[in-house]
């Protein structure tokens, strides 16, 4: 980036599937000498109580019909508690498994049968999603560009591609230093980072740093621990970061990651002094990278020393580069143009990946562009609102850096930058306007990083012995790549054996007290999260276990048209007569709100499908089952925000006409193609000039207006935009006149 030589600093804004059981047992190894094994894949779904089993047709044993006899007959044979459920159009039976033995092991006990054909889990199954259920996903174009919006489809950051390599991590810590951000909204509270040395509310100083109960952040502007948004650029810039894919909303650009709130921003702006204190918090609680979506003033020294001791810190620093329609090769824009390695300058881009209007430009000083025109994201109180400009283009790179950093966290700050740099999508529109030409490509970059992920050695498990042992006896582990730590997991369950020696190639575990009667898998997982095969063990059965009624369990809650909820859960219990469901209102503080039943249904119901009384309100929901000798505890809750229509886009208007009425005066007509305005602006510039100035306002559905103090024998430029309290259109056609 050049060198920019050179203090009120403003907002760089154009105004305008839950679980249900998953295991974690991997492939089936034959490292314990039984080469039938069978072992859930990594990550399957099934019903946890229940499975599918064929019977041979040759069985003498079983009946052409299978009747609850032959059932306990097989459970006999087993060991294992069986009940019947139904025949399937193919012949194969579900059978309810009891609640002390796990599917893995009652499959492998079934498949060792001689009367049974094939036993396998009751999997759950899926439609192919590779984008998120949010309900204003559709309408962020930035993330995946069908043309919904009137633009070109394919001009967007490939965002959706670029999360089959991730969604973020949630160790990657994003500082947004800006307005602050309400960090109690619902796409925006689970990825709020916290402070693991403070205290919330406790009014002390815990971690020595010179802020009290700074639990997410600073508000340098206020001078206190509490960064909550009051103008809500830094919630809106936030969400395009990292809002939550939680089936309410909006996604981020990298949802899983943590956002640190800074505000030292005002109504009116803020100091550099302040922004150069959040600057050093971020470095002084490990941020990796920041985003600083404002701008203003002149060259700034102590600025420059900051964002560099952040570089020495390995932190990127991205920039909007401003929203002046100017070419800072020229005139500076900071702190975009500082000449410093970790600076990134993101110019904004709109939905025909063309510059926007407003984008600050500049072939050394702006490195990429993103898009930044119409963007709908989170708002303070709940909302979501579209907002243009550069500010909300670099939210967009400070997520894609997220997603990098989270694929490869040893990458150097200068790493990520080139990496980033020569993955953008080359756009004759942008050539000559930035330093690489192109937009800002997610899964380009993300792909990048990905090759830069050194191959760990792998951890083979060869033996374990015995193959049995009972709670407090040892069990030996041989095998190669064990490292020098790390941990015994028992499958299912992620039971952890103690171990009490570990070395490279053997290790002794403890079989751990209270647990009894399991069949499963052990495995070895090294010390950098790599994990062996697996190879098959029993826990001895030393203790009988009752048959409690089973809670429901992996509720989930997703959001459907006209305030419709969608549940779903895993019915676990055998004896149950009936399923209730309970709601409640969700409140941000205070004593919690108490569910109201609003369901009362049928055994083994595992969905219904609830009308809430109200949108733009968060709701909690859970399950319990009943019969007449009482009733299971209740399911984890399932909370989900139900949103309202999201605001609507404001049309631009079209047929711009400009009339000279005197040397000085020229009067400009255009046609209104939106019913939501609240005004139009009219902006003006000198024929040759790249600047834009508001000539003026209008009222709603007004479609002239004179504009004055013009020169006499020159030629201009008339542009309109309606706008209204949450939008602002994009910019109408463009109409010249020359002053007469």
């Amino acid at each position: 980036m050049q060198s920019c030589l050179g203090v009120a600093v403003t907002l760089l804004l154009c105004s305008g599937c839950g679980t249900e059981s998953t295991s974690g047992s991997g492939v089936s190894s034959a490292s314990a000498g039984n080469d039938t094994s069978f072992a859930i894949p990594e990550n399957a779904r099934y019903a946890p109580e229940a499975v599918l089993v064929k019977f041979r047709q040759t069985s003498e044993r079983i009946s052409a019909r299978t009747t609850q006899n032959d059932i306990s007959i097989l459970a006999r044979q087993a060991d294992v508690g069986l009940s019947f459920q139904g025949t399937l159009p193919n012949g194969v039976d579900r059978l309810k498994i009891s609640s002390e033995h796990s599917v893995e092991e009652t499959v492998n006990a079934l498949r060792n049968l001689p009367d049974v054909e094939y036993a396998e889990p009751d999997y759950w199954l899926k439609f192919d999603q590779s984008t998120p259920d949010d309900p204003y996903f559709g309408y962020q174009w930035a993330l995946q560009n069908s043309g919904q919006t009137g633009g070109t489809p394919g001009a967007d950051i490939s965002a959706t591609t670029a999360w089959g390599e991730t969604t973020g991590r949630p160790e990657v810590i994003v500082a947004v230093i800006d307005t602050g951000v309400d960090y109690n909204h619902p796409d925006l509270k689970q990825n709020m980072w916290i402070n693991p040395d403070e205290i919330p509310g406790n009014g002390i100083d815990d971690d020595n740093n010179g802020w009290v109960d700074d639990v997410h952040g600073i508000d340098a502007f206020a001078n206190d621990g509490d960064p909550m948004d009051e103008q809500g650029h830094g919630t809106h810039v936030a969400g395009t970061i990292a809002a939550v894919d939680n089936r309410a909303g909006v996604v981020g650009v990298a949802p899983n990651v943590k956002i640190m709130a800074l505000r030292f921003l005002g109504p009116e702006g803020g100091y550099v002094s302040d922004a150069v204190r959040c600057i050093n918090y971020a470095v002084s609680k490990g941020a990796h990278l920041s985003n600083n979506s404002w701008g203003g003033g002149g060259y700034s020294q102590v600025m420059r020393d900051a964002i560099n001791n952040a570089g020495a810190a390995n932190q990127l620093f991205v920039a909007a580069a401003g929203n002046a329609a100017t070419n800072t090769d020229q005139s500076f824009n900071y702190p975009s143009c500082y000449d410093l390695p970790n600076v990134i300058s993101v110019g904004s881009s709109d939905h025909y990946d063309q510059p926007s209007s407003f984008s600050n430009y500049g072939l050394t000083t702006v490195d990429l562009f993103a898009p930044g025109s119409n963007i709908l994201s989170t708002v303070p109180g709940n909302g979501y609102a579209y907002l243009s400009g550069t500010s909300m283009a670099s939210p967009h790179v400070a997520g894609v850096v997220a997603l990098m950093t989270s694929i490869n966290p040893d990458l150097s700050f200068a790493d990520v930058r080139e990496a980033l740099m020569a993955s953008v999508d080359a756009k004759t529109s942008l050539s000559s306007l930035c330093a690489t030409g192109g937009r800002l490509n997610a899964a380009a970059a993300t792909s990048a990083a990905r090759a830069t992920v050194p191959v760990p050695a792998p951890v083979v498990l060869s033996s374990v012995a015995p193959s049995m042992a009972a709670p407090g006896e040892t069990v030996t582990l041989a095998g190669s790549g064990f490292g020098a730590a790390g941990r015994v997991v028992f499958q299912p369950g992620a039971l952890t054996f103690p171990t009490t020696s570990w070395s490279e190639t053997g290790l002794v575990a403890v079989v751990p007290e209270g647990a009894s009667g399991m069949v499963g898998t052990l495995a070895v997982e090294r010390g950098d999260g790599v994990t062996s095969d697996s190879a098959v063990f029993a826990i001895e059965q030393t203790s009988p276990v009752g048959e409690p009624l089973g809670t429901p369990t992996a509720l989930v809650a997703s959001v459907l048209l006209n305030r419709q909820v969608q549940l779903a859960w895993v019915d676990n219990a055998v004896a149950e007569t009936e399923t209730i469901v309970f709601r409640r209102v969700e409140k941000a503080k205070g004593k919690p709100n108490s569910y109201e039943q609003v369901a009362v249904l049928g055994a083994d119901t595992e969905a219904y499908q609830d009308t809430v009384p109200a949108d733009g309100v968060t709701y909690g929901y859970r399950v319990q089952v009943r019969n007449a000798q009482g009733e299971s505890a209740y399911s984890e809750a399932a909370v989900l925000f139900v949103p309202g229509a999201p605001p609507a886009p404001v049309a631009a208007p079209s047929q711009v006409v400009a009339t000279a009425v005197s040397g000085r005066e020229a009067r400009v007509s255009w046609q209104d193609n939106s019913d939501n305005e609240s005004g139009f602006q009219v902006y003006s510039r000198q024929a040759g000039s790249s600047k834009w100035s508001q000539a003026g306002t209008t009222g709603a559905g007004v479609t002239g207006f004179t504009v004055k103090r013009l020169r006499s024998g020159k030629s201009y430029e008339f542009m309109i935009r309606a706008y209204n309290t949450t939008n602002t259109s994009p910019d109408s056609d463009i109409a010249v006149v020359t002053m007469l």
